[in-house]
């Protein structure tokens, strides 16, 4: 049977076909300086509900951002709309459809 390989290492494996996922750093820019992206993560906040008569219920607001490393070091939260990819990944697709 193929192997399956995760993140970390671990293998395992499955009857279909070999399933490959590897955690790569991609080179971009976020808010016009150079960093390099590591992973999207989600963030979750808790909205009370509105003490207004007839007002909303409450709930949970999420949404999606990018956490960055900048050349001098720092760690970033980027929103999806606030950074561009520059490894031109499309290229590579491009490639893999073609043969």
């Amino acid at each position: 049977m193929p192997a399956i390989i995760a993140p970390g290492g671990t293998v395992g494996e499955t009857k279909y076909k070999r399933l490959e996922i590897t955690e790569s750093l991609r080179r971009c820019t976020a808010d016009g300086r150079k960093a390099i992206f590591h992973r999207w993560c989600d963030v979750s906040e808790i909205v009370p509900p509105s003490p207004m008569m007839g007002g909303h219920g409450g709930g949970v607001v999420r949404d999606t951002f990018a956490i960055v490393e900048y050349e001098d070091g720092s760690i970033g939260r980027i929103a999806p709309n606030r950074i561009k990819f520059s490894d031109n990944l499309f290229e590579r697709y491009k490639e893999d459809s073609e043969s």
